[in-house]
């Protein structure tokens, strides 16, 4: 009994001091300036490559023009009163202008059936099932210009609250799931649910934002840039 007993204790405390606890982070100093360690790691984890398909060359891509979001579909108010909420962050985040229209989108949000997911994104797979789904395109320059999201219209609506902030953050430039924390929108397993950014999410998202973070930049410039900008820090 004893022998359980420490076992429980010990993966109880392990999940503790587990990963997602990001916070616990927040004071070590940092090569990166006002970044922290944890950020820039969960940086090149979800923002180089897409969750699907190949990844030939791991670089940042990212919205420079205004951000325009017309929703269609079948929605409820409080998802309309999540994505005004959610546009007020990420416009705080990014220094984006992000803001909803009735023509002239270049952020289409669907909230349809699965079956009409490839209606609006063609490369969907429907052997692959998902309750939410972006595609975004860039130019050839790594600048996103246009954006596609898709919601399943009948769940239940803390995931459809959770899926909506999820798609929406990543079509702006964070495009993979990870495992690795368990309150950020980018959680992986379908059981976690966050339908508000953690403090780990925030700083990625300005991160990915920096004026010193430019398209097309790969892991090693983008560290560089962290560093140098960093460096002038300091010495002024």
């Amino acid at each position: 009994m004893f022998k359980y007993l420490t076992l429980l204790i010990l993966m109880t405390s392990l999940v503790a001091c587990g990963p997602g606890y990001y916070d616990d982070f927040l004071n070590e100093p940092s090569p990166y300036g006002k970044y922290s360690e944890e950020a820039v790691n969960y940086f090149f984890k979800i923002g180089l490559c897409p969750e699907f398909g190949t990844c030939t060359r791991p670089v940042v891509k990212k919205w420079e023009s205004d951000v325009r979001i017309k929703v269609h579909g079948k929605y409820s108010n409080r998802d309309e009163e999540e994505l005004d909420d959610i546009i007020h962050e990420l416009s705080e985040l990014t220094g984006l202008s992000i803001k909803r229209v009735t023509k002239d989108a270049n952020i289409n949000i669907y909230y349809v059936p699965q079956s009409k997911f490839k209606k609006y994104i063609p490369q969907y797979n429907e052997d692959n099932p998902q309750d939410g789904l972006f595609a975004v395109l860039p130019d050839a320059n790594y600048v996103y210009y246009k954006a596609t999201i898709c919601i399943e219209d009948r769940l239940d609506q803390l995931r459809k609250l959770h899926l909506l902030r999820e798609e929406l953050t990543q079509s702006l430039g964070l495009p993979n799931d990870s495992e690795l924390y368990f309150n950020s929108v980018f959680q992986q397993n379908p059981q976690h649910k966050p339908t508000e950014y953690s403090n780990l999410d925030k700083e990625v998202i300005r991160l990915l934002y920096d004026r010193n973070i430019k398209p097309g930049m790969g892991e090693e410039e983008v560290k560089g840039a962290l560093t140098y900008s960093a460096q002038q820090v300091a010495s002024n």
